[in-house]
């Protein structure tokens, strides 16, 4: 039942007629796929989307793993405190029109960094490596100061290393976070179509009214040599182009998944 959609996607993908249930094309074609990779939306939305998900999974990472070691010591100074405002963020937001005024008075519209700054901290995330670093033998971070380190050299050189399987959850789930990213995109791109990730411009090829205007934009000689795709095709090559890099990641990082969220949820 989860694979059955993914796979008859794939063979509308490569089929002609647009009008197949199972999941083998009735007239194999790669046309479509030729339309999608051709069109400079479709390589706009792809090198926004990559810049975002690369800067903005290691800018996110770097600020929760500073953010979640100092939240981690006991002995922090208005710790509760800090920790309280931040888990009121996940039950309680500003709202949709405060939000978008906040963005706008930051100059962030039409703006690439908006696909960063906003996503700095994600509390969840944040909280499972608290509870992860609270985890680890406190044996290990005394002897270090006695050793003479300081906090950033303790953090470097013990906390991270031994935290990879933590790291590696919070990488794949800001990545994963990044890539699949649609509302700000939506929100606070207006105007800007070289801004507009690769979800958004998914979701022009998704609506009808684009379907023609997409192929438009090909070049003449092209649009000669090869048959005009069924709409549905189209949405299809796109969709496969859209989400097959982001499957291709899973695999590497599968091995940490179970084992980081469990003891990043448990310890502490």
């Amino acid at each position: 039942l989860f694979v059955y959609p993914y796979l008859n996607t794939f063979a509308l993908s490569l089929d002609k007629s647009g009008e197949i249930i199972g999941v083998v094309p009735k007239q194999w074609t790669l046309d479509n796929f030729k339309y999608v990779l051709m069109n400079p939306k479709i390589i706009s939305g792809f090198k926004i989307t990559i810049s975002r998900t690369i800067i903005g999974t290691a800018a996110s990472l770097f600020c929760t793993t500073i953010f979640s070691y100092g939240l981690s010591k006991r002995e922090l100074i208005g710790r509760n405190i800090y920790l309280k405002i931040c888990i009121f963020t996940m039950y309680f937001s500003g709202g949709i029109i405060p939000g978008y005024l906040l963005i706008s008075k930051l100059g962030l519209t039409n703006n690439f960094m908006v696909f960063i700054i906003p996503n700095l901290l994600n509390v969840y995330n944040m909280i499972l490596m608290v509870n992860y670093f609270k985890g680890l033998p406190s044996a290990l971070e005394e002897s270090a100061k006695i050793d003479g380190a300081k906090e950033l050299k303790i953090l470097f050189s013990i906390f991270i290393p031994l935290s990879m399987p933590i790291i590696a959850i919070i990488l794949l789930f800001s990545a994963v976070f990044q890539w699949n990213s649609w509302y700000d995109g939506y929100m606070f791109i207006m105007g800007r179509p070289d801004l507009k990730p690769l979800q958004n411009v998914l979701t022009d090829i998704i609506n009808e009214s684009q379907i023609a205007k997409f192929l438009s934009v090909l070049p003449s000689s092209v649009r000669d040599k090869m048959e005009m795709p069924i709409g549905k095709s189209i949405v299809s090559a796109a969709i496969i182009v859209t989400i097959g890099p982001i499957i291709l990641v899973y695999p590497y990082l599968q091995r940490h998944f179970i084992k980081g969220i469990m003891l990043g949820s448990l310890k502490g």
